[in-house]
């Protein structure tokens, strides 16, 4: 058994860049697949594609045509330790710009801001209810929302604002 830290023999330590296509195992051959957007403060922007694919499917040039079920923020210690293996570079796919709600300040001083944080405006009070706040999903959740969208895992209601349909509802308030 791994510790907590470790990485699995023969894996090597991951940069994570934009553009890296990886994949991760959701059943015996079965896997899903992603691709890193952009990386904020160590943590990975992924989209997550909504088709499985078996274990000899390595065409990303296919993968990267799928589409996009997932966009979410998670962290980096399951590509640390090998378990989401990298599978290559490709162009970045086009997903919807994802927004956040921040408090600045003080609670009562809600901004609505992109992921990138490049773009802010205050939230009107309308819009709070509608977009999450900023999080990030550890990747056994990103597993677990993925499972979820192929009827493998029960879905949980923090899972769908992570959904590509709930993104793009949001993506013109910025």
């Amino acid at each position: 058994m791994l510790g907590r830290h470790a990485r699995r023999p023969g894996v090597k330590r991951v940069r994570l860049r934009s553009g890296d296509v990886f994949r991760f195992r959701v059943a015996d051959d079965a896997y899903g697949w992603g691709q890193i957007l952009n990386v904020h403060g160590g943590c990975p922007l992924v989209a997550v594609f909504r088709p499985q694919f078996h274990e000899n499917q390595r065409d990303t040039t296919t993968i990267l045509s799928s589409p996009v079920a997932l966009l979410v923020e998670t962290m980096d210690a399951l590509f640390r330790r090998g378990d989401w293996e990298m599978m290559g570079q490709g162009p970045l796919v086009e997903v919807p710009r994802l927004v956040f709600k921040v408090a600045i300040g003080t609670l009562d001083n809600v901004q609505l801001e992109s992921y990138d944080r490049a773009v802010r405006r205050p939230a009107r009070p309308e819009e709070i209810p509608l977009v999450p706040n900023r999080i990030s999903v550890s990747p056994k959740g990103v597993e677990r929302m993925y499972k979820a969208l192929h009827g493998l895992a029960e879905p949980t209601d923090r899972d769908w604002p992570h959904a590509i349909e709930s993104i793009r509802d949001r993506a013109g308030l910025l």
